[in-house]
């Protein structure tokens, strides 16, 4: 019997199985079948564009693959929707008719959106009325209608306070700007 195996490992009776093979061997082998190889790096990507660090996502995704993916599969959806549109929704339309919790949560999704466009929550406008006691901040008259979440047009929108309709429409018609506000309450005081 030879003093040393193949990989130059001591042959003695706690070194081997009971096969005969070295322990040292086996468990030298089995790691490296089970340890995972470093990828090389890909060249090109499946459709053939050049894999630059420009053109890959964080993901090693192709960006030009992905875009053509996403107008793909955007595209299956518009033609999608323009084949069943008549049908979801009237699909819709019944529900809404039909079922009052349905219309309600409905309502409610669309108000929530509406408002968080501008940077406004239910919850914060009932604090707002509430500070304002239920008063516009412009005119100082009570709401007799829902009061207009009034907000500064940067992104993201920033709240300022609760306005009634008409105070609303007077900012609107002068595009938010002081400038233009005093100007215009100049002009009002000659």
């Amino acid at each position: 019997m030879y003093q040393f195996c193949k990989r130059g490992h001591l042959r003695v009776p706690e070194n081997l199985y009971s096969d005969g093979s070295c322990k040292e061997c086996k468990s030298l082998y089995s790691k490296s079948r089970y340890t995972s190889k470093p990828k090389e790096e890909k060249k090109f990507c499946r459709q053939g564009h050049l894999r630059t660090p420009d053109n890959v996502t964080k993901r090693g995704r192709c960006k030009a693959c992905a875009a053509l993916s996403r107008d793909k599969n955007l595209q299956y959806h518009r033609d999608y929707y323009k084949k069943h549109k008549e049908a979801a929704c009237a699909k819709i339309r019944e529900k809404y008719i039909a079922d009052s919790d349905f219309r309600k949560r409905m309502l409610e999704r669309t108000t929530r959106y509406n408002l968080a466009l501008t940077g406004w929550t239910p919850e914060a406008i009932a604090e707002a009325r509430i500070k304002q006691d239920d008063n516009c901040a412009i005119c100082k008259k009570k709401f007799f209608k829902t009061p207009h979440s009034d907000h500064e047009h940067t992104i993201p929108p920033k709240r300022r306070e609760l306005l009634c309709g008409a105070c609303n429409k007077a900012i609107g018609m002068l595009k938010d700007s002081p400038i233009i506000c005093e100007a215009a309450a100049a002009y009002l005081r000659k």
